[in-house]
Parts: C-alpha cells; structure tokens; sequence
C-alpha cells in the first residue's frame, strides 16, 4: 500500500514553489527598474502596468489580436525623431491542455516595438525564412526573391506590392538586416510592428531591435516617401 508523503516532503515542495515564485517576483521587479531607466535614458514615458487599450490605439497589427486576455504592460511611449514608438511587453493566452490532458489556459508572452511615421506604409513581412518556409516554396508558395542570394536565403518576404517590397529592401537595406539579429518586421498602413519571436528582450535587445524598422524607414527613397504621403 502507497504511503502518503511525509509532512516534511510537503514543507519541502511549498519552500521550492514559494522560492519559484519569490524569484519571478524580484526579476520582474528588476525588470520594471531596468526599463524605467532605459526609457528615461531615452526620453521615453514609462508605465508598468496592464494597458488592455493598446492594440485598440494600434489596430493594425495582427499581431496583437492572437489568443485572450491580452494586454500591455512596460509600456515604454514617446517619440523617436519624427517617428511615434511604443516599446512594450505583451501578453495574451491560448487554450491548451495540461500533463493530465485536462483544458487548460496557456500564458504567453513577449517583447515588440512599434513605430508610425507620419504617413501610411503598404503591407510588408519580413522574417527569418524557416525550413516548413522552403517546403511550402517548393509547393509553389510565393515569397520575393532578391538578387542577395544570402538575403533571400536567410530572410522570408511577403508583400502584395513586390515594387514597395523592392523600395524598402534596396542593397543598403539587406546588407543592414543580415548584419543584425534575427527578428521578425510587419509593415501595416499603421506602421511597423519588430519582435524577435516569442522572446522578452532586455534593454540592450529593445535597443537593437527599435533600430530595424527606424533606419528601414530613415533611408527610404524621398520619391516613395512622398508617394506615400499623397496616399493619405
């Protein structure tokens, strides 16, 4: 006959999830004071807490209507030049089962940045090519190609508009993207949404990452710029 665990083996497993839990409090503390001084550093406004308004003032992005109960928080705002940034953590949930197979809510969570120029863009999608990519282009799945042949290899890229595809990925453009990190880049009417999949990135990465669609945007040719601003 099984015994039941011993009172101690109780006290033992109660100290580890306190101490679990007594950790992931201290780091996101830590956290939150991190990126109150990155913001400041940058003159950006800080709000740690749950904004659930985000993606209304932001609706573009597809992004950020995937799974439930999904809001803001470290939220970092302002302005970059001419450019308006939101920098910010994201949460939202999806349905999934347990180790028992029982229904259950699965948190997820990550960083993005997004940027709005003071004029609209045309959809565009840049990310890391993945090997279901390479299937699925094998099948015959569209995905622009470029005369960068480590460029095309390296990086998927979609957009119903292959002339704006080839306007903001000129040579300066690619060689830029595939001397940075991996990341993920959606051009939308409203802007540019980067995260680096489902990563939540410290200071030093929200640096580099709000640097990609910033310099994509500062080193488009005038001529699209101002076909853009009469789009509006």
């Amino acid at each position: 006959m099984d015994q039941a665990p011993s009172p101690l083996v109780w006290i033992a497993i109660a100290a580890v999830v306190i101490g679990i839990v007594v950790l992931q409090w201290r780091m996101a503390v830590q956290r939150r004071k991190d990126l109150a001084s990155w913001a400041a550093k940058n003159g950006l406004d800080f709000d740690p807490g749950r904004d659930y308004g985000l993606e209304d003032r932001l609706p573009d992005f597809s992004r950020l209507n995937e799974g439930f109960d999904r809001y803001a928080y470290n939220v970092s705002s302002g302005r970059r030049g001419s450019y308006r940034v939101w920098i910010f953590d994201w949460h939202y949930c999806t349905k999934g089962r347990d180790s028992d197979g029982k229904r259950d809510d699965v948190d997820h969570r990550m960083s993005a940045v997004v940027v709005v120029p003071e004029y609209h863009l045309k959809p565009l999608l840049i990310r890391k090519e993945t090997v279901g990519d390479r299937i699925g282009e094998f099948f015959g799945a569209e995905d622009i190609d470029f005369e960068s042949v480590e460029f095309s290899r390296r990086y998927l890229v979609k957009s119903p508009d292959r002339r704006w595809a080839f306007d903001v990925l000129h040579q300066e453009a690619m060689e830029f993207l595939l001397s940075s990190s991996d990341f993920a880049l959606e051009f939308l009417p409203g802007g540019v949404i980067a995260w680096r999949g489902a990563a939540v990135l410290t200071p030093q990465e929200l640096d580099e990452v709000l640097r990609v669609p910033i310099f994509l945007l500062d080193k488009l040719p005038p001529s699209v710029i101002e076909e853009l601003r009469g789009g509006m």
